[in-house]
């Protein structure tokens, strides 16, 4: 899950600001530049734990 925003009053005026959590294994970033989440998407990615490792439908779901 991600979440963007720039920044309002009293706050570092230019740029953007956000968090990233890995739903999977709760591992959570703070950033303030795409490449950071990049990274950050890449890495979970890359470990197995995101969404190009999930099942699809009818793989390995869930039975009885």
């Amino acid at each position: 899950m991600v979440r963007v925003w720039t920044p309002g009053d009293g706050e570092r005026p230019e740029g953007m600001r956000g968090t990233a959590i890995h739903l999977g294994t709760g591992r959570e970033i703070r950033f303030s530049d795409p490449q950071r989440l990049i990274a950050f998407l890449d890495e979970e990615v890359s470990a197995g734990d995101g969404p190009a490792s999930a099942p699809t439908s009818g793989e390995g779901g869930d039975q009885v």
